[in-house]
């Protein structure tokens, strides 16, 4: 949930909801390797290109995405 809170106040409500929709089917979903993924590669897939999001805010997207696939 903290992971969810920090994302979501990082970006707005709209933006995270919005920009991201793979990524909060994944959460709501429950794959939350998937929706780290999202996060962190570009089609959240695993892959040497990283998405403009954790290229933009790496710490913090770090911090994020490890809470996430740690639980």
């Amino acid at each position: 949930k903290m992971a969810l809170v920090d994302f979501v106040f990082q970006l707005g409500f709209n933006r995270a909801r919005n920009g991201f929709p793979k990524f909060v089917h994944n959460i709501n979903t429950g794959k939350w390797e998937a929706a780290a993924a999202e996060l962190k590669y570009v089609d959240g897939k695993k892959q040497d290109k990283l998405s403009d999001y954790w290229k933009e805010t790496k710490g913090r997207a770090m911090e994020i995405v490890r809470m996430i696939e740690e639980g």
